[in-house]
């Protein structure tokens, strides 16, 4: 069965190219959803698709979902035209910053999934990168292949873990309008039921870099809190990560230091653990692209806040021509 990837992207450009090149030695095509990224993250996906790489580009003509955190419907529908498009397959729904890595062959990983029970849902755990508060700008030239200075990484978690991710294994196609991907994509729903992550071997993993600079944390946790509570409000459980986050921005001294970015990093990974639960890796052995593309990213303070300016200018916009 092919293996065909889904996301959705916003302001990805420091990483959207590593994402595209290594992951696409694993999956037969990626599917791309633009959430009005307002960095040069389309530009260069129009540069990678101009190469002839198996992506298709997703559009959302109506700007129905402009600003909102409507990861839910926006990767759901995905997946149904990716199903509609390539009929029984391997789904797998990730984020620009997450990297597939398998500890067998492809085709070893094709015959395993490929022994178990039809369209039924895998459990991928998830390895979230660290990164030290003394990290200076080469570590942050090319993530995660510039990871290898600091050679550590989370020991996998237990097996069906909330946290961890997950495919879909489509045997019949026409179970795909049945299908309701869980905000952060780490479940799904079948006609409105909890679908068991069935996941029956240890050969598949993915790494997760989600924190990359001291600039791309700011935009990350602000951009995403903000879209988070056009959606769903301040009050929602839903990316309390992110109102972590932010709440430690709010409460930074007004400088967004390395040090910013290391404790925007211990969201994902606590830091009483830092020292006691990695491995020693090396990234150059995992990551074997090459960027054309890396003088396409922008660096400074000045880019984040723009891009966070143009989004909300697009929904005040918006809300009042419906004035």
């Amino acid at each position: 069965m092919d293996f065909i990837a889904l996301t959705m992207v916003k302001n990805e450009e420091d990483i959207i190219e590593q994402f595209v090149r290594h992951n696409l030695i694993f999956f037969k095509k990626i599917y791309v959803f633009d959430h009005s990224s307002s960095d040069n993250t389309v530009k260069i996906l129009n540069q990678l698709c101009a190469e002839g790489l198996p992506i298709v580009q997703v559009f959302d003509h109506s700007k129905t979902f402009s600003i909102g955190y409507a990861q839910t419907e926006i990767m759901t529908s995905i997946l149904r035209l990716a199903i509609q498009d390539n009929g029984a397959g391997v789904y797998f729904p990730i984020d620009a910053d997450e990297f597939m890595y398998p500890n067998v062959s492809t085709d070893e990983l094709k015959r395993q999934i490929d022994a178990l029970a039809p369209n039924t849902a895998l459990n991928i755990p998830w390895l979230a990168m660290a990164f030290p508060d003394n990290a200076d700008e080469r570590l942050f030239s090319d993530a995660p292949k510039s990871f290898e200075l600091l050679e550590r990484w989370r020991d996998n978690p237990p097996h069906d873990n909330p946290r961890d991710k997950m495919a879909i294994k489509v045997t019949n196609p026409e179970i795909g309008n049945q299908l309701t991907l869980m905000q952060g994509n780490h479940n799904v729903l079948s006609n409105g039921a909890w679908v068991q992550k069935d996941y029956s071997c240890d050969s598949i993993r993915y790494i997760h870099v989600p924190v990359r600079s001291p600039e791309q944390a700011f935009r990350k946790f602000v951009c995403g809190w903000l879209s988070n509570v056009q959606k769903f409000g301040r009050n929602s459980g839903f990316g309390i990560h992110w109102k972590n986050a932010f709440d430690l921005i709010c409460e930074d001294d007004g400088h967004v230091s390395t040090h910013l970015a290391y404790l925007l990093n211990c969201i994902y990974t606590d830091p009483a653990e830092i020292d006691k639960d990695f491995d020693t890796i090396d990234a150059k052995s995992i990551f074997k692209y090459e960027l054309a593309y890396g003088h396409m990213r922008k660096k400074g303070l000045g880019v984040i806040l723009r891009n966070v300016e143009s989004d909300f200018e697009t929904l005040f916009t918006k809300l009042s021509q419906k004035t």
